[in-house]
């Protein structure tokens, strides 16, 4: 104690104003039910159920877990905000982080928190009622404990008579008054939305612990469900792809603890099928889920950035790194309460740029090497790929056989209006409109097909043309490589 202190007084935060604040952290409704299942992963669960309801306008959300329960006297301390300092040694596989999460995560989306857990074969009950905690006049942090000698109120009864009473041991928490949902004065739209929410819910956890439900060999596998409908986790890697490719595995020690990176590289959309391609670029598109996908723990903390360390480009869209962190460096990546944010360690960024710049390369390759291969296997495009002055222009091929024949059967008259209308399709080449379809979804880009009529029309003139009968020759052609059948049927029908 200070000299100049005369006393020290206890000074409790007003509950009104403290969860005011709390309720407003900023969690969303899927990274508030991931805090809560955080909870259960530690609690060493092996099956994890969500069940929810709109019923009749008044929701409730309840996590039900077969993990290893609480005693009356763990399940009130756990109760308390801020109820385990966040500097403390935790355990390794400890998903936790402030002590706040179970409480902060369920009071941002609802007024009424109930946890109920079973341990020993002893059952327990602790509730935060908000209207009850935040009343004008009062001062105390009245936590409730329920009877669980007798008959448990409506819903808890439900879920624990259809869960617990199966499981050894256990915890569930139990959302009620759900009062943070966008409402409108249509009860069927509100009914929608809140549908709409929990498929959300359901693409988010089946990201966020995609290590969980789908394990490396020699991992435990938890069970999620979600009204009974079983998580099938999605690796946002598509690291079962064959053509996906896949880096060496990278470790660093920083401070005594090992961070792991390991780049992948998804496949080009011409590896893939639409469905694949498409699902795996999200709703957010290759362009802004490329770079960093930080784990701590193997839980999802992070995904898609770059962290500033370069920017997001094109041609490396199809790139993202798994960087897997400890519990042990929290501080240090400044992971935030919801754990769904966290900074780069400035002590350690040259690393993460030395794999960067390892994997760019590779990466664009994807796309380049793709390129040249389709320009060196047709001969005479009808467009052109010019590169002055480190600018890149398309052009069409002034020496493709159909042009040449073109402009000498044009009368000398008109050749300057046929030069002028070539120069302007060049000109407005929609590159703007391209760039935007490739990097949006490239796999539904295609060309116009043409019919077999003109594709025979075409064919005769270029045999006339060019004297050409070989078909391995005349496929190297544009048009004709994009219409390879129709080629084979006419020089079949013509005997050559």
């Amino acid at each position: 104690m200070n000299k100049h202190t005369t006393k020290i007084i206890d000074l409790a935060p007003q509950p009104s104003s403290l969860i005011g604040s709390l309720r407003d952290i900023g969690y969303s409704f899927q990274s508030a039910v991931a805090d809560i299942i955080d909870n259960s992963i530690a609690a060493q669960a092996t099956v994890l159920d969500i069940q929810t309801e709109w019923n009749d306008g008044d929701p409730y959300l309840a996590i039900i877990d077969d993990g290893i329960g609480m005693t009356e006297e763990e399940l009130i301390s756990s109760m308390r905000f801020g109820c385990i300092n966040p500097l403390l040694p935790r355990a390794q596989d400890d998903l936790g982080r402030f002590g706040l999460g179970m409480k902060t995560a369920s009071i941002s989306q609802c007024k009424r928190l109930t946890v109920l857990s079973k341990k020993n074969d002893h059952i327990h009950a602790c509730v935060w009622d908000l209207d009850i905690l935040c009343r004008d006049d009062s001062k105390s942090w009245a936590l409730e404990i329920l009877d669980c000698s007798s008959l448990l109120p409506g819903i808890l009864a439900e879920l624990h008579s259809e869960f617990l009473t199966h499981y050894e041991s256990g915890t569930i928490v139990l959302w009620e008054k759900m009062d943070r949902l966008e409402r409108s004065d249509n009860s069927a739209a509100n009914e929608k939305g809140y549908s709409h929410l929990v498929a959300l819910l359901n693409e988010h956890l089946d990201l966020t612990y995609h290590r969980f439900i789908k394990p490396d060999i020699g991992n435990k596998k938890t069970v999620m469900r979600i009204n009974g409908g079983e998580l099938t986790g999605f690796n946002p890697f598509n690291s079962a792809c064959m053509t996906t490719i896949e880096g060496h595995k990278q470790y660093f020690n920083y401070q005594g603890e090992i961070i792991t990176a390991q780049a992948f590289i998804l496949p080009h959309h011409s590896k893939v099928s639409p469905q694949e391609y498409k699902r795996y670029g999200g709703e957010e598109g290759y362009l802004n889920n490329q770079g960093f996908y930080i784990y701590r723990n193997k839980r999802l903390i992070v995904k898609g950035t770059w962290f500033r360390l370069v920017k997001k480009e094109e041609l490396t869209k199809l790139i993202r790194v798994q960087v897997d962190i400890p519990n042990t460096l929290d501080h240090i990546w400044r992971i935030d309460i919801k754990k769904s944010d966290a900074q780069i360690p400035d002590a350690i960024k040259n690393q993460l740029k030395r794999i960067i710049a390892r994997i760019q390369t590779t990466g664009k390759n994807v796309y380049r090497q793709k390129g040249h291969r389709i320009k060196d296997s047709i001969l005479s495009p009808i467009w052109e790929r010019v590169v002055v002055n480190k600018e890149i222009l398309y052009r069409v091929n002034k020496d493709n056989p159909f042009y040449r024949e073109l402009t000498s059967l044009v009368p000398v008259s008109m050749k300057k209006n046929l030069q002028d209308y070539i120069s302007m399709l060049e000109a407005c080449f929609p590159k703007d409109l391209l760039f935007t379809d490739m990097g949006a979804s490239p796999e539904t880009l295609v060309n116009t097909a043409l019919d077999q009529n003109t594709v025979y029309s075409l064919l005769e003139s270029f045999i006339n043309i060019t004297s050409c009968i070989h078909e391995d020759e005349i496929l190297r052609h544009e048009p004709f490589c994009q219409h390879q059948n129709l080629v084979r049927e006419y020089l079949a029908n013509r005997g050559i």
